[in-house]
């Protein structure tokens, strides 16, 4: 695989569980790491879209979606 090395400094209790779920999941340290971060970031994702449709919700009324509907039926 083409990509960055990157080193991270874990607490041994940290290590140990990485290590055990790695052996009981049939792979490897990596890719346990790779997906850990997928998923982090896509949870960040999903917030920062959740943060955003909050503040346009907030910022229609309404009127706007009265104003909205009537545009889209003429």
């Amino acid at each position: 695989m083409n990509g960055k090395l990157v080193s991270v400094v874990l607490p041994p209790e940290l290590d140990s569980a990485v290590v055990k779920l790695a052996k009981k999941e049939h792979r490897n340290v990596s890719d346990l790491f790779r997906e850990a971060l997928r998923q982090y970031i896509a949870r960040s994702v999903v917030h920062e879209i959740r943060v955003e449709a909050k503040k346009i919700k907030n910022e229609i009324t309404p009127e706007d979606i009265e104003e909205i509907i009537d545009e889209d039926r003429k």
